[in-house]
């Protein structure tokens, strides 16, 4: 079962992320290489998203598919799992 997800944003800054997934996410969790969209709180006082939640996960599959949700990733956070 998946707690949290040690991962990298596009600034090379590593988080975890453990809100938002669901039960079966949890139980089969996304793959390293894997793209997470997120969206966040502000910043810690080291410049990290606070309170990082899933909103996506394999966000790259899905944009090709939907041109509607290609405009909604445009205004959130993608991490890399690692």
């Amino acid at each position: 079962m998946l707690g949290a997800s040690r991962a990298r944003n596009t600034a090379g800054r590593e988080l975890l992320i453990g809100s938002g997934f669901s039960d079966a996410d949890r139980g089969a969790p996304p793959p390293v290489g894997s793209v997470l969209v997120y969206r966040y709180r502000g910043l810690t006082a080291k410049g990290l998203p606070r309170f990082a939640t899933l909103v996506w996960a394999d966000a790259a599959e899905m944009a090709g598919e939907c041109a509607a949700f290609r405009g909604f990733l445009r205004g959130l956070n993608r991490l890399h799992l690692r």
